[in-house]
């Protein structure tokens, strides 16, 4: 039987994440569950008491040609193995974007696994890849610091504005990826020439001292990941290009409705994005 998650499901569907996806873990689990399960939308297959299958849905606002529409992201995408190969993924899938379709005219779900999710209609669309960093400063008058919430929100809207795609967000989500990489041995930190934080960082150190966003001026964001070398050790660049891995898919559910609410011309979702010339950007795991 297909239904919402009960409040006393939460802990039987932790364990689940937990044995599930013990090796994409590193203490996300613990911080998701901690912070952000309650307010997501949770599908299950429960029969006699047991939870065989479950999945996610977490909204969110999208913005595409200088308009915020509504969205989710499924994640938590999980059936325990002894229920495996037995259809009921797809049911469940199926059952959670009927619903989504009536409340959102795209969901998105991240990349891990294209082939699984094509066939309900998803196409991938955000597209990143890895490169090393290279310092080319010497003298940096500057520092870093502890992150100034409410400056990255500023500078991240700043950036926005080159890239379509893009998530939504607050004050309150800059707070919440602090959390998040903190939980995972990882930094949110910011570079301060003065009182005033130039430019921020999002690091995840136990993957490669991976720099997954920078935002600020351009010589501001090189002067951050040149002290942030010199402090962690070499790092690594997440950036978009149409020509990266894999990263989040997106399903239409009504492109003509979706195009209307942005104010596109395009007749389908293909032509839009084949005649688009900006980056997609997605950070967003949940």
């Amino acid at each position: 039987m297909i239904t919402l998650a009960e409040k006393q499901d939460k802990e039987a569907i932790y364990q689940i994440w937990k044995k599930l996806f013990a090796d994409d873990d590193g203490g996300y689990t613990d911080y998701y569950f901690q912070s952000l399960y309650d307010r997501a939308i949770t599908y299950v297959i429960k029969e006699q008491g047991l939870i065989k299958a479950v999945l996610q849905r977490q909204k969110h606002e999208i913005r595409f040609h200088q308009h915020n529409v509504p969205t989710s992201m499924i994640l938590g995408v999980a059936t325990l193995p002894e229920y495996q190969g037995q259809g009921l993924m797809r049911r469940l899938m199926e059952y959670a974007l009927d619903d989504a379709k009536r409340e959102e005219t795209v969901t998105m779900i991240q990349a891990y696994h294209p082939k699984l999710y094509t066939p309900f209609g998803f196409q991938v669309y955000y597209h990143t890849k890895t490169i090393p960093f290279s310092s080319v400063h010497t003298r940096i008058t500057g520092g870093l610091g502890d992150p100034d919430f409410l400056a990255c929100l500023k500078l991240y809207d700043h950036a926005m504005a080159s890239f379509e795609g893009t998530i939504v967000r607050t004050k309150q989500s800059f707070i919440e990826l602090h959390e998040e990489l903190q939980a995972q041995g990882g930094q949110l930190i910011g570079y301060y020439e003065g009182d005033v934080m130039k430019a921020y960082a999002a690091l995840e150190l136990q993957a490669d001292n991976l720099v997954t966003e920078c935002f600020g001026d351009a010589d501001a964001c090189s002067k951050l990941l040149a002290l942030a070398q010199r402090r962690f050790g070499n790092l690594k660049q997440q950036i978009c290009d149409h020509d990266g891995d894999p990263y989040t898919m997106l399903l239409f559910h009504d492109w003509p409705r979706f195009a209307s609410l942005v104010d596109l011309e395009e007749p389908c979702e293909s032509a839009y994005f084949q005649n688009l010339d900006t980056l997609l950007f997605m950070h967003e795991n949940a």
